[in-house]
């Protein structure tokens, strides 16, 4: 597969960041996709402290592979949608050219 190695800035990382995954009790909604992530359905879940300030990020399994496989030398949660999009020239949520077969 194709490797889009988009490294974060190494100046603005969190200063901690707590990652879990569970299973959905109520639907939410990808930080990345923007697709629904439905009730029993496990999903990543990071807390992140950054500046003083806490986030929440909720990130799909299907997404959770992409990223991990396209972007192993970092990534900004809620821009993987871009950055697949930069590096290799298609929106993966609507464009299936570029999936695999």
């Amino acid at each position: 597969m194709n490797s889009c190695c988009c490294s974060a800035d190494v100046d603005n990382v969190s200063d901690l960041v707590i990652t879990t995954v569970q299973r959905a009790r109520k639907p939410h909604a990808c930080c990345e996709c923007g697709g629904e992530i439905v009730v029993g359905q496990p999903y990543e879940i990071a807390k992140s402290l950054f500046d003083g300030h806490w986030s929440t990020y909720k990130t799909c399994t299907v997404c959770v592979a992409i990223r991990d496989d396209l972007c192993p030398c970092g990534y900004y949660w809620g821009e993987l949608r871009e950055v697949i999009l930069e590096c290799l020239g298609f929106d993966y949520t609507t464009d299936p050219s570029g999936w695999p077969e």
